[in-house]
């Protein structure tokens, strides 16, 4: 029964793809309609989450989706699993960096989690009202750390939940440094609200998690600088009354009318 249903969805992929070239096709040679380059694929490679290593990818697959992407929306990724001889592939990831708009992301897919029935993930115009506008700001003043998980972040800055595709921190992977930094340091982090984040194996948000920036101000920092706000507003209100009244004194004494001894 398995084997039967192995068959079917394999079949499913098949005409999936087959119907995804015979668009191409036809919107390629035919109709001679092409989309606006607005999203770019510069790498993709494979990384080992055993050894760190990444395996490069045949560059024709990448030249191919590249021209898939200016004439379709959807962006297919099994072929490209072809290209990785290895019985341990439960092991790897699949990673991709792009530019969309002229802006640099990366993400990546865990092959265990059977990603054949998945096509890279694309942003439409309505995707973009949901883009979360803050971002992390500091990383234990590590600059190369923070370029790295604002790639990550993706269009949204939301490390693809929206996609169903969450990266987790131990996913993040440096290819400068040839390792996943988030899997066993302690970091802290800030966000342009002031807003901090305790990551790393003795802390609050453990690697396998994925970071959810908050979209405000956190409330715990609101109530803690509250009485300040109270104490420099009531003094400044006291301020206020206290400089009108000194102010009216001066001018009744120098221009109201003497009362005669």
């Amino acid at each position: 029964m398995q084997r039967i249903l192995n068959t079917i969805v394999n079949i499913s992929i098949y005409l999936f793809n087959s119907f995804l070239g015979l668009k191409y096709n036809i919107k390629r040679f035919i109709f001679k309609i092409q989309h606006k380059q607005e999203l770019i694929i510069e790498d993709l490679y494979f990384i080992n989450t055993k050894t760190n290593e990444f395996l490069p990818i045949n560059y024709y697959y990448l030249d191919n989706l590249n021209l898939l992407i200016r004439y379709s929306n959807f962006v297919p990724i099994q072929n490209i699993l072809n290209s990785i001889t290895t019985n341990d592939i439960n092991n790897y990831l699949l990673e991709f960096k792009y530019k969309k708009n002229n802006k640099k992301y990366t993400i990546n897919f865990a092959l265990k989690d059977n990603i054949q029935k998945l096509s890279f993930p694309i942003y439409y115009q309505n995707d973009m009202k949901h883009i979360n506008m803050n971002k992390i700001v500091d990383i234990d003043d590590d600059n190369d750390l923070l370029e790295l998980l604002s790639r990550y972040g993706g269009p949204l800055n939301d490390f693809y939940i929206s996609k169903d595709l969450g990266i987790p921190l131990n996913n993040i992977y440096s290819t400068k440094q040839k390792e996943f930094p988030f899997r066993n340091k302690n970091y802290k982090l800030e966000d342009i609200f002031l807003n901090e984040y305790n990551i790393g194996p003795d802390n609050d948000i453990k690697p396998n998690q994925v970071l959810i920036l908050k979209n405000t101000l956190d409330n715990s920092k609101i109530h803690k600088y509250d009485n300040n706000e109270q104490y420099i507003l009531k003094n400044y209100k006291k301020l206020k009354i206290e400089g009108k009244s000194i102010i009216t004194g001066l001018f009744n004494w120098i221009f109201a009318k003497q009362k005669q001894p």
